[in-house]
């Protein structure tokens, strides 16, 4: 087969772009002729074609026009077979469009909710999941915004429904997607496929890890927290739950990574906690991450938002344990108790319970790291691309 996938930002910018990466490298080592679009060339292995920035077209049409064009053209000179969207936000429109100029099959994935919210993160006023896309509603959650603007979105976002429903597929990465996706009126073909994970440590020594966490300063226990600094990901909440866990247990480091609008906030934080054994470090290129893995004792993930991201995957594949948040969405992939613990944000003590119950049981940390080893098989990105391939053939035969 013949593949165009779009993935719209770079690979250093996000799970959803490193995601969609491995699943385009297991197609393309799966013998398909695999192709990508997007805003960045670093996309290594794949022949990557590069379009403008739409975001800077103020007329979300005109966006779509100027993406089915560019489109278009790879159709043509690649004879593409199918073009697969990464997101349901930017490019989705204009690749549905130019499938359907050449009469080719089109797949749309989707990883945020960009369906059924004008922010994409599902929560109304960054504090409680959204229950459903209305005018009144968004226009409350979104008072500091341009209201016109915001009008006209909600508009145009809410005729898109009814085409996105025209594409041959649509993917869901969790079962919670799908059934917000069905209630906002997106039911044709709607399959589930959970995110694709390449993480090993088969070649990393305990010399390199020792080393690792003596030029970072990581010393004792390490609780790490991995992501975007920016509130819904919970990077507030894990500062404000270490001068908790440190008047319980002194040998711990707690480890930052990411970048992000909350930067700012967690390095003044660290200069006003000099006494907390704090270490940030702004980005670590994916091939590196194993590492980071296994420096950790436990990956702390306090998200608001509903559903399980490829750090929860990523760690699960490393066999560590992991503390996440208990919402909706979590309970597909971590059992609680097993291959991590599931606890409700709003509870800062149990949150403490639970770090300090994994730094004192070494033998409760290695079972649960165990028991997340298995489960993480099931996410391999050579099962998935197989999945997706399939999916792929039955849209072509039918």
């Amino acid at each position: 087969m013949n593949i165009l996938i779009i993935i719209y930002y770079a690979l250093k910018d996000g799970g959803a772009s490193v995601s969609t990466y491995y699943l385009a490298k297991a197609l393309k080592e799966a013998g398909h002729n695999v192709y990508i679009a997007s805003l960045h060339d670093d996309y290594p292995g794949i022949e990557t074609f590069i379009f403008k920035d739409v975001r800077y077209i103020p007329i979300l049409e005109l966006r779509d026009l100027y993406l089915k064009s560019f489109f278009s053209k790879i159709i043509k000179k690649k004879n593409i077979d199918i073009i697969h969207s990464s997101e349901c936000r930017f490019a989705a429109m204009g690749a549905l469009k130019a499938a359907q100029k050449h009469n080719i099959r089109s797949v749309i994935h989707y990883r945020g909710y960009w369906f059924d919210c004008l922010k994409g993160d599902l929560l109304y006023k960054d504090k409680k999941i959204c229950e459903g896309m209305d005018l009144l509603k968004c226009l409350k959650c979104r008072l500091k915004r341009k209201i016109p603007w915001e009008l006209y979105k909600y508009n145009y976002f809410k005729r898109r429904i009814k085409r996105y429903n025209q594409a041959d597929l649509n993917i869901a990465i969790r079962d919670f997607t799908r059934k917000k996706m069905n209630k906002a009126g997106i039911i044709n073909n709607v399959k589930v496929v959970y995110n694709p994970i390449n993480i090993t440590n088969q070649n990393i020594t305990s010399e390199q890890i020792n080393n690792f966490k003596k030029i970072n300063g990581l010393n004792g226990f390490v609780a790490t927290f991995i992501g975007k600094l920016i509130y819904h990901k919970g990077i507030k909440f894990f500062l404000d739950l270490m001068p908790l866990i440190n008047k319980k247990r002194k040998n711990i480091t707690f480890l930052i990574i990411g970048d992000g609008p909350l930067k700012k906030y967690c390095r003044n934080f660290i200069k006003q906690n000099k006494k907390l054994n704090i270490k940030h470090i702004n980005f670590i290129d994916p091939k590196d991450m194993p590492l980071i893995y296994d420096a950790s004792d436990v990956v702390v993930r306090p998200t608001l938002m509903p559903g399980v991201d490829r750090v929860v995957l990523e760690t699960l594949s490393a066999s560590k344990p992991i503390i996440t948040s208990k919402i909706k969405g979590a309970n597909e992939i971590i059992e609680d108790g097993k291959t991590g613990f599931l606890v409700d944000i709003q509870n800062k003590a149990e949150w403490v319970e639970r770090i300090v119950q994994l730094m004192d049981n070494k033998e409760l940390r290695s079972k649960m790291g165990n028991n997340a080893g298995v489960r993480s098989k099931d996410f391999k990105k050579e099962k998935i691309a197989r999945e997706v391939a399939g999916l792929y053939k039955n849209i072509l035969d039918n």
